[in-house]
C-alpha cells in the first residue's frame, strides 16, 4: 500500500482529502506543520508522496519545500519522495512555475 503525508493545517480540509485518499487503498498520515514532517522524514519514515497545502499565500513554500526535499535525502535512502503542493485559492503563476523547477508538482483545487 502507499504511503502518503499530508502536511494541512485545515482539519476539515485534511479530514475531506484524508477520506478520498483512502478510499483508492492509500494509507495516509497527516501532520500540520511542516517541521513535524521534516522530523519524520528525517527519522526514516518513507512516503511515497508528500502533499503540502500551500492555501495560505503568506508563507515562504519554496523554502519548506527545500526542507522538506533535504530531510527527505538526509534520510539515506535512494531517493527523495514526491511533493505534491496543492492550493484551493489562484496561485500566481510565477510561484508555480518555481515549485515545479524544483521538481514538484502543483495542483488547484476547486
Amino acid at each position: 500500500m502507499n504511503r502518503v503525508l499530508l502536511i494541512d493545517t485545515d482539519e476539515g480540509h485534511a479530514r475531506a482529502l484524508t477520506e478520498r485518499l483512502r478510499s483508492r487503498n492509500l494509507t495516509v498520515e497527516r501532520v500540520t506543520r511542516v517541521e513535524e514532517a521534516v522530523r519524520l522524514l528525517r527519522s526514516g519514515f518513507l512516503y511515497d508522496l508528500v502533499i503540502l497545502d500551500v492555501s495560505q499565500h503568506r508563507q515562504d513554500w519554496l523554502a519548506m519545500i527545500r526542507q522538506l526535499q533535504h530531510a527527505s535525502i538526509q534520510s539515506g535512502h535512494p531517493f527523495w519522495c514526491r511533493i505534491l503542493c496543492l492550493s484551493r485559492r489562484l496561485t500566481p503563476a510565477d510561484f508555480v512555475l518555481k515549485i515545479e523547477r524544483i521538481g514538484c508538482r502543483y495542483v488547484f483545487e476547486r
